[in-house]
């Protein structure tokens, strides 16, 4: 199966090596720093998952495509790298240390303020080098144009998640359809419905498919966002490779926050207030936060909403295909990204 295959990844791991060396002509041709900062960036794609490329190859053969081509493999791979490039300029904005269990790009080049240059334009490096290779493959050159509007529409609406994230601990008015808002244009697009589409529609697919894909990729990537709102609190960092503080030093606007201020006790919401959005928090006082979200019931709420919308994504599936192997691959795909500890 594509989203559980060792053999697969391997195969992306190798075409995203194969598309970074590519572009040794760059460095050849200025200095020995470029190089340098070509292989922290090609350093920073190690280790993922690789989930949205293996969505990439599960949107082409949801198409109606059984054979794999090596082109998908370039879309799939260039995926990956977009995603390093925005998880580069995301760990900036959080100013997070650990990513995929090593140290973050900017961490990695020093944390100075050069460093953090350094690691801007690494990001978009990624970003723009996914783009020259989506550009560049040879498949149907309308299914290619199609491909490289949904991949701009996905960047799009990431960042427009992006800012309704950084700028809501500043916001008055927070609301539970703010942050599913959220989660629909920062992860729901970004995760589940750019790479499932980018793969279909470069496999011909139709538009009553590409609309039913959208469907599901927003309720199980809304589901995607709760879960990691609960794994970024509760989870562990050796698993989950990155820190499990950084979402209560930062006050990030999720469920779980929202639905403690609504459930919270007096008592409870000045402990809770006091220590969420303190940036160097404690071990102990992560540990009064996350009695305080059990307590006041925001764990259940979540994870019920997590359910809802997970249930209304798996509705979707028969509508995608009657298919019985995509049937599987579809099921599976729900199960694996909503019952993860990482």
């Amino acid at each position: 199966m594509i989203v559980t295959s060792k053999e697969e990844i391997d195969k992306i791991n190798k075409y995203i090596d194969t598309l970074i060396a590519d572009e040794e002509y760059i460095y050849e041709s200025t200095s020995r720093t470029v190089e340098g900062l070509v292989k922290t960036f090609k350093d920073a794609c190690e280790g993922g998952k690789r989930i949205r490329a293996l969505l990439v190859l599960l949107g082409y053969r949801l198409a109606g495509n059984k054979e794999l081509t090596s082109e998908i493999y370039k879309a799939a791979a260039s995926y990956e790298i977009f995603q390093t490039g925005i998880l580069i300029h995301d760990d900036i904005i959080d100013d997070s240390d650990l990513r995929r269990g090593k140290p973050t790009v900017h961490k990695a080049l020093g944390g100075d303020e050069l460093a953090i240059n350094n690691a801007i334009c690494l990001g978009d490096f990624g970003i723009f080098l996914s783009q020259k290779v989506l550009s560049k493959l040879d498949i149907n050159s309308d299914r290619v144009i199609k491909a490289l509007k949904i991949y701009n529409k996905t960047l799009m609406n990431t960042i427009i998640g992006e800012l309704l994230d950084v700028n809501s601990p500043y916001s008055k008015h927070v609301s539970e359809e703010r942050v599913i808002m959220i989660a629909y244009y920062k992860t729901a697009w970004y995760t589940i419905i750019g790479p499932l589409l980018l793969g279909a529609i470069l496999g011909g697919a139709n538009d009553k498919l590409i609309e039913n894909i959208e469907k599901f990729g927003e309720h199980l990537g809304v589901a995607f966002q709760m879960k990691d709102d609960i794994l970024g609190i509760f989870g562990s960092e050796e698993k989950v490779g990155k820190s499990v503080t950084s979402d209560i030093c930062e006050k990030k606007l999720t469920l779980l926050y929202l639905y403690v201020l609504e459930e919270g006790s007096m008592e409870q919401l000045e402990i809770f207030n006091t220590y969420y959005g303190k940036k160097d928090v404690t071990e102990k006082e992560c540990n009064f936060i996350k009695e305080i979200m059990e307590d006041t019931g925001a764990v259940d709420k979540v994870d019920k909403l997590l359910k809802d919308e997970s249930k209304q994504a798996k509705d979707m599936i028969d509508k995608i295909t009657d298919d019985p192997e995509m049937l599987e691959e579809l099921n599976t795909l729900c199960e694996l990204l909503l019952k993860r500890d990482k």
